[in-house]
Formats: C-alpha cells, sequence, structure tokens
C-alpha cells in the first residue's frame, strides 16, 4: 500500500510539471507619463501570481515611456477598456529600432497588443531567441503587415504572438528573449503596446522534486523485489 501512495504522489508531481504558467505584465501597475515621454531607458516588471520577470528595453539605448491615458477618456486618445489606463508608449523618440524583453527564466510562448490611431499604414515584426538580448537562435517570428486600424474605433488592438510549439515537462521552455518594432515608413516607432504575456513551465519546488524523488526509488525497489 505504501507503494502505490508514493507511486500516486509521483504522478500527481508530473501532472504539476504539465501545467504551464501564464504571465501578464499590463503596465497598470507603474507610474503613468504624458504621451511622448522618453524617462525610461529600462523597465523591469514581476508577475505576482508567477515570479516571472521581464526587462524591457530598446537596443539603440533610446528613451520611452509608459503613457497614462486616464486623462484623455473619451477624447481620441482613448484606449480600449482590455488596455487600462497604461500602455507602452515609443513615440517621443522615432529611432529605428528593436524593443527587446529578456526574462528571469525560459518560456514557451509569447504574445502582446499593438495599435495606433490610424493615419498611416504600419508594419510589426515579432520574434523569439533562446538567448537574453535577442542572441541565441531565432525559435519563432510572427509579423503583420498594413495595420491601419484606430485604437478608440476598433475597441481593441491586434494580437500577434510567438512560441516554441510545445508548453510540456519534457520538452521544456527555450526562449529566453523576443524583440519586437512596429511603425510606418515615415515613423519607425509609431504603435502603443499593451497585455504582455507569456506562458512558461513552472520550476519544482524542493519538497516536490523530494516527493519524485522519492517515489521513483520506491518504484526501482518494487521493480527489484519483482
Amino acid at each position: 500500500m505504501k507503494n502505490k501512495l508514493i507511486t500516486l504522489a509521483v504522478v500527481a508531481s508530473l501532472a504539476s510539471f504539465a501545467s504551464a504558467d501564464f504571465a501578464l505584465f499590463d503596465f497598470e501597475g507603474e507610474p503613468g507619463n504624458d504621451p511622448n515621454s522618453t524617462d525610461l531607458t529600462s523597465l523591469t516588471m514581476t508577475d505576482g501570481a508567477t515570479g516571472l520577470s521581464m526587462t524591457l528595453y530598446r537596443d539603440s539605448g533610446a528613451g520611452f515611456g509608459v503613457v497614462d491615458s486616464s486623462p484623455f477618456v473619451g477624447t481620441n486618445f482613448d484606449f480600449p477598456s482590455n488596455w487600462g489606463s497604461r500602455a507602452l508608449d515609443p513615440f517621443g523618440d522615432s529611432t529605428d529600432d528593436w524593443f527587446v524583453i529578456d526574462f528571469s527564466q525560459g518560456i514557451s510562448n509569447f504574445g502582446l497588443e499593438f495599435g495606433d490611431f490610424g493615419a498611416d499604414l504600419d508594419d510589426v515584426e515579432l520574434e523569439a531567441y533562446t538567448g537574453l538580448g535577442a542572441s541565441g537562435s531565432l525559435v519563432d517570428s510572427n509579423s503583420f503587415t498594413d495595420y491601419d486600424g484606430n485604437l478608440d474605433i476598433d475597441g481593441s488592438g491586434i494580437y500577434l504572438s510567438v512560441g516554441t510549439g510545445v508548453a510540456s515537462f519534457t520538452q521544456g521552455s527555450n526562449i529566453m528573449s523576443v524583440r519586437f518594432r512596429g511603425g510606418s515608413a515615415d515613423v519607425a516607432q509609431s504603435l502603443y503596446w499593451d497585455n504582455l504575456e507569456a506562458s512558461f513551465d513552472p520550476v519544482p519546488e524542493p519538497a516536490t522534486m523530494t516527493v519524485l524523488g522519492l517515489g521513483i526509488a520506491a518504484m526501482m525497489r518494487r521493480r527489484k523485489k519483482a
């Protein structure tokens, strides 16, 4: 009976490994700036539910802001409701570069929303890499061309994602960074970004690893006796 109980514990532990965690970074906890701010050159945020951290910066070193849209509710600068009152704002410096995100541990999938208020056509690119700083191997990429939507009319941003295609205990997570950019021929950085999402395989706690080890040892002993 004891060996059976330990075997069940092993099964439960493996099931917990297989369930990917989900983290959301929506900028709502950050101080908001006026539009076109360049006060930030780096921003680190941690998802309270999962503990996953991300550090955001532009690879040219250019500044950016987190815009506070609350003073503009009811105007043409009003963000969609699912964006809240904060969004990533690159407009203060239109340098043709990439936003880069480094993660505190490997992730399996990443997605984000983008949008602007029309007047031009924008192209968007998103890439995922195995190393920090958009280094190592390119895991996946995605793009969106000729975006012409108006956020205040559409009511939502456009969603774009990349991933390994697998989020499981056996395959693991191997995306350590992503990079993205979006703009038009006239303005290289002319999109707002929000609702950054990442899924990843949870790191097992020491106690869980101990249970797993005991369970495997018990099964090995049982096989020997048989």
